[in-house]
C-alpha cells in the first residue's frame, strides 16, 4: 500500500482538519492527512483553527506535582504538566520527592514465585514480583513448577454453567469456567436461559424500607432494593421517616466517658459518643481523668543533663548508630537543641551546608548542568532551600534568545542557506519556526542544482529502505519528493513501516501453536523472533517446533488499525482452537520515539 495513495490539495486538509478541536484527534482520525500535512510544513496553518496549547511554566508543574507519591498518578491527573516535564527534561527534579521505582532482580523474582503452586496465588500475594516477570518476558520460565489451569472446552463450560440460574452464581462456584466463556465470547449464550437481575420499582423499594429505624439495618436485610434506591440517587427520600444519626454535645460524652477508666473501654462503651468527641476535638477534655498507657516523651529525658548526654554520645562514631543505640540521649539532644554540637565529631551520611558553602562550589562552574553533575550534593541542597537562582545568578544559559533583528543580522553575513544553516542552525531554526525565512534568505544565492528523474532513480538505487535514501541523500530525495516522482523512484525498495505505520503478521505452528505480533520492520522483527532468546517464537522453536509458517495479515497501515487488528486476530485464533503464545493482550504500541538531537555537553 502507497504511504499516500491521494494527492492532497491544502483545501483537502483544511477541510479535513475542520472538524476536530485538538491536533492529536485530527492525528487519530485522519493519520494520512496528518502526515501529509506536517511533511509539506502547512500542519500550523492547517491547525489554525484549533485553540493553542496551553502554556505551563515550570513553578506551575512543580506545583501540580506536590500533592502525589507516583508518577504514574502525577501523569494521570495532570497530564500537560506531566509531557510538559518530560519535554523540559526536568521530570526526575520534579519528582523527586516521589519514592523511586522498586527494581526486582531475577533472582528475587524466582525466589518469590517458588512457593507459590498458580499464577494467581503468586499475583495475589507478590504482585510487584509478578510484574516485573511479565515485563521481562520471563514470566512463563519463572512460573513452569506451577500447574495451570487445563484448557475448558466448550462443552465442559455449557455442562458446569446447567446448574446455575443467575450468571453471579455461576461467576462464584466455577470462576475458571465463567473466565473462559468471557474470553471466547460466548458469555451471553451461555447465560442465556439464566434470571436477570431483579428491577425493582419505586413501590417495592418504599415498601421495603419502611419497617426499618436505621440505614445499616435496611442495607443488611434488603440489599436489592438499598443499592436500587442508591443508584437511583432516591436514598435520602426512601429513608427519609429513619431518625437521623445523633447529634452529641459535650456535655453527653462528658457524662457516657466518666465511668470508663481508659481510652479503650471509652470506645468500647460508645463508638459513636468516641468518634464525635475525635472529630470535635474533645478527646483531651473528655479524657483527662483516664489512665494513661505511657508517660510523655518529656519525662524520659529530663534527668539526664548535658554532660551525661555528651559522655553517652562520646561512645560512637556515626550518628545513625547514636540514634539506633541510643534514642534515649539521642532524643533528649535534639530536643535541647544541642544534637549539632553533641555530633560534631560523627561520621553523618549527609551534611549540614550553609549559603556561603554552595555559593562558593557553585563559583567553581560556568553553567548549572556542570554544577549539577560536578557537585550533586551541593546543587540538590541549594534547590531544596531556594538559594539556586540566587547562587548560579552569574552562569552563562544553556540556551540563547534568538529576537528577528538578531536572526536578520546574522542572516545578513551569510551567501547562501547553506551557510546560514551551518554557521547559525538555531538562528534558522528559529527563522523556520517563525516564518521569518524567507525574508531572513532573500539576499542569498541559490546553490541548489537541479536533477532529472534518471538521476534520482540511479541515486535511489544505492538504498535498500526509504528512511536510507533520505539519510544518505537527502538533496536528492527532497527533490523527488517535491517534483512528485518518490513513489516511483522509490518502486523498487523494501516497505518498511515508521512509528505511524505497522504491518500485523502470524506465526502458525503444525503443533496448534500461534502468535500474532505487529512490528514496524518486518525483516528486523523476524530476526528477534529467531535468535532473543527471551521472545516467545524463540522458546518455542527451542522446544522442538521447528515447522512453522509466517504470514504476513495486512500490509503497513496506520499504527491504530494495527493495534485493532492485532487484537482481533488473537481473539480470532484463540476462538478458533489455536494455543496462542503471546504474553501480553494485542494492540501494544511499544515502538519508541528516538530523541535524535545530539546531546549538548
Amino acid at each position: 500500500m502507497a504511504l499516500y495513495e491521494k494527492k492532497y490539495s491544502l483545501d483537502d486538509l483544511k477541510k479535513a482538519a475542520k472538524p476536530f478541536k485538538r491536533r492529536m484527534d485530527f492525528q487519530k482520525a485522519c493519520p494520512k492527512e496528518y502526515a501529509v500535512a506536517r511533511s509539506r510544513h502547512v500542519l500550523d496553518e492547517v491547525c489554525a483553527h484549533m485553540p493553542k496549547r496551553k502554556y505551563i511554566s515550570i513553578e506551575m508543574i512543580y506545583e501540580a506535582a506536590k500533592p502525589f507519591k507516583k508518577r504514574a498518578e502525577f501523569a494521570e491527573n495532570c497530564p500537560g504538566e506531566y509531557s510538559a516535564a518530560k519535554r523540559y527534561k526536568i521530570l526526575d527534579d520534579v519528582c523527586h520527592h516521589m519514592p523511586p521505582k522498586k527494581i526486582y532482580p531475577i533472582d528475587q523474582i524466582y525466589a518469590a514465585a517458588k512457593p507459590y503452586k498458580t499464577r494467581e496465588e503468586f499475583y495475589k500475594n507478590k504482585p510487584g514480583e509478578y510484574e516485573a516477570a511479565r515485563r521481562r518476558c520471563i514470566l512463563d520460565d519463572v512460573c513452569k513448577h506451577m500447574t495451570r489451569y487445563a484448557k475448558y472446552p466448550v462443552e465442559k463450560i455449557y455442562e458446569a454453567a446447567k446448574p446455575f440460574k443467575s450468571s453471579t452464581d455461576f461467576k462464584a462456584k466455577c470462576p475458571h469456567e465463567y473466565a473462559a466463556a468471557k474470553r471466547r465470547g460466548i458469555l451471553d449464550d451461555v447465560c442465556k436461559n439464566m434470571e436477570r437481575p431483579i428491577s425493582y420499582s419505586l413501590d417495592q423499594i418504599y415498601a421495603a424500607a419502611k419497617p426499618f429505624k436505621r440505614r445499616v439495618e435496611f442495607k443488611k436485610a434488603c440489599p436489592g432494593e438499598y443499592d436500587a434506591a442508591r443508584n437511583r440517587g432516591i436514598l435520602d427520600d426512601v429513608c427519609s421517616h429513619m431518625p437521623k444519626r445523633k447529634i452529641y454535645t459535650l456535655e453527653m460524652v462528658m457524662e457516657i466517658a466518666a465511668p470508663c477508666k481508659t481510652s479503650g473501654e471509652f470506645y468500647v462503651a460508645n463508638h459513636a459518643a468516641y468518634r464525635a468527641a475525635v472529630e470535635k476535638g474533645w478527646m483531651d477534655i473528655v479524657c483527662a481523668h483516664m489512665e494513661k498507657r505511657y508517660q510523655p516523651c518529656q519525662e524520659e529525658y529530663e534527668f539526664l543533663s548535658e554532660d551525661e548526654i555528651r559522655k553517652r554520645a562520646s561512645k560512637f562514631d556515626k550518628v545513625g548508630d547514636f540514634m539506633a543505640k541510643d534514642k534515649k540521649a539521642y532524643n533528649a539532644a535534639r530536643r535541647r537543641g544541642i544534637l549539632k554540637e553533641v555530633c560534631e565529631g560523627m561520621e553523618r551520611q549527609w551534611s549540614y551546608r550553609t549559603f556561603d558553602e554552595c555559593a562558593e562550589e557553585a563559583a567553581k562552574y560556568e553553567t548549572r548542568k556542570q554544577f549539577e553533575k560536578g557537585s550533586p550534593k551541593h546543587y540538590d541542597y541549594a534547590r531544596r532551600y531556594g538559594w539556586l537562582d540566587e547562587i548560579c545568578v552569574n552562569m552563562t544559559a544553556l540556551r540563547e534568545s534568538w529576537p528577528k533583528h538578531r536572526c536578520l543580522e546574522i542572516a545578513s553575513h551569510c551567501e547562501s542557506i547553506q551557510d546560514f544553516r551551518t554557521i547559525a542552525p538555531s538562528a534558522y531554526e528559529k527563522c523556520w519556526k517563525k516564518g521569518w525565512l524567507e525574508e531572513a534568505t532573500k539576499h542569498m544565492e541559490v546553490t541548489r542544482r537541479s536533477r532529472t528523474l534518471e538521476e534520482c532513480i540511479a541515486d535511489a538505487s544505492k538504498y535498500k529502505y526509504r528512511s536510507e535514501y533520505k539519510i544518505g541523500n537527502y538533496a536528492s530525495y527532497s527533490y523527488a519528493q517535491q517534483h512528485g516522482w518518490l513513489d516511483e523512484v522509490c518502486k523498487n525498495m523494501e516497505r518498511i513501516g515508521d512509528a505511524y505505520w505497522r504491518m500485523v503478521y502470524v506465526y502458525e505452528f503444525k503443533d496448534g501453536a500461534a502468535y500474532v505480533g505487529l512490528t514496524c520492520n518486518f525483516t528486523r522483527r523476524h530476526w528477534q523472533h529467531l535468535n532473543e532468546e527471551v521472545d516467545p517464537v524463540y522458546k518455542h522453536i527451542a522446544k522442538g517446533h521447528t515447522e512453522y509458517e509466517l504470514k504476513k495479515l495486512s500490509d503497513y497501515i496506520s499504527k491504530y488499525e494495527a493495534a485493532k487488528m492485532e487484537d482481533d486476530f488473537i481473539t480470532k485464533y484463540r476462538n478458533d482452537g489455536w494455543r496462542m503464545l503471546n504474553t501480553r493482550r494485542g494492540g501494544g504500541l511499544g515502538y519508541p520515539r528516538r530523541n535524535m538531537k545530539k546531546k549538548k555537553d
